[in-house]
């Protein structure tokens, strides 16, 4: 009976240990598209795996980085441990414009949902700044002002950085308005 009840105390003491060697941590992932040129993803915690554009970025509880041009669209796809509670056909769009509408420059869709047992997985489309290209939408957009827009799914954390809108230099402003002010002043000289 003694060896039992000390099997016993030592199986505890072992669970115990593991479930305490571990802290808990959730997903993540962190995009920063501050810089005009370039837009840098970071994600971890993905038990079953995170991928940028088709290539495995991070597996398991580690982390990885990567930075990539500006301005093309880049696809992203993962699976994370959501406890089955992300439920079907989740949305999470975070979109930036220079002013609000039916468009953007810059953002993200994702779609996601619990595809089996206690994983859920996303899949979207993360686009950098390009202002040249407006994207038409029906989801809200956000000021497109460098602030951060946050958002998350069960056991998930998103973060997305938007570059300023770039607004012209004082000097250049000054040049714009001195050439507008001279073609006024020659058409006045012309009609005279």
């Amino acid at each position: 009976m003694k060896k039992r009840d000390g099997f016993t105390r030592a199986f505890a003491v072992f669970a115990a240990s593991l479930a305490f060697s571990a802290p808990a941590s959730a997903a993540f992932i962190a995009i920063d598209d501050s810089n005009l040129n370039t837009i840098t993803i970071n994600a971890g915690q993905f038990e079953s795996g995170f991928w940028v554009n088709g290539n495995l970025l991070t597996s398991g509880y580690g982390t990885g980085s990567i930075t990539l041009i500006d301005g093309t669209p880049i696809t992203i796809s993962g699976n994370w441990i959501d406890l089955n509670v992300t439920g079907a056909g989740t949305t999470i769009a975070m979109l930036f414009a220079p002013s609000s509408g039916t468009s953007y420059t810059s953002g993200m869709l994702l779609n996601a949902a619990t595809h089996s047992y206690n994983h859920g997985s996303l899949s979207g489309t993360i686009e950098g700044y390009d202002p040249s290209v407006n994207f038409a939408t029906t989801y809200p957009t956000v000021l497109q002002d460098g602030h951060m827009e946050t958002s998350s799914l069960p056991y998930m954390s998103i973060s997305f950085v938007s570059e300023a809108t770039p607004v012209p230099e004082p000097a250049t402003m000054l040049l714009f308005g001195t050439g507008i002010a001279g073609l006024a002043a020659a058409g006045r000289r012309k009609r005279n």
